[in-house]
């Protein structure tokens, strides 16, 4: 989770931020999120069925890699198996994905970066190397990332720079 904004060839989204008298810990973890999500994010994200049980309060993610809380606020809350994506900081997330919008993984990024092509464009935005990997660059994040943020900046960060 690096940069606060993605590229402008990217989809223009800037990080969510969180206020501090906004802080709420996790409900089964206690660890305190960073990492607001938008309501748009969360109910386009948890599974149909699910959908109306989503407050109109704001959410957080649980950043701890081993709780199985997806997304929380005061009530209710929802586990990593009522999301439809696997979130890729999870443990056991299968598929890990380093670009949700493109359906990229973090296994797909690590043979890109033994490619010829990888060592002429490794010192490209993140944002272009995508886009060197799939021929297209979707950007839907809002929807589809479960931070609601860009997957550029954010999990494709992270799959470039851990594989």
């Amino acid at each position: 989770m690096t940069n606060d904004n993605c590229s402008s060839s990217c989809c223009g989204q800037s990080k969510s931020k969180i206020n501090e008298e906004n802080k709420l810990p996790c409900p089964i973890c206690d660890k305190i999120s960073q990492m607001p999500v938008e309501l748009y994010t969360v109910t386009r994200l948890v599974k149909r069925d699910l959908r109306q049980q989503v407050g109109e309060d704001s959410y957080h993610i649980c950043t701890n890699e081993e709780c199985k809380i997806a997304y929380y606020n005061a009530q209710p809350y929802f586990n990593i198996e009522q999301l439809k994506v696997p979130i890729w900081f999870k443990t056991g997330a299968d598929p890990k994905y380093a670009c949700y919008c493109n359906r990229v993984t973090f296994d797909q990024v690590a043979e890109f970066k033994k490619s010829e092509t990888f060592a002429e464009i490794s010192s490209k935005s993140n944002c272009d190397i995508l886009g060197s990997i799939t021929g297209r660059k979707v950007n839907t994040c809002k929807e589809r990332n479960p931070t609601g943020n860009c997957c550029c900046e954010q999990s494709f960060g992270e799959a470039i720079e851990q594989t």
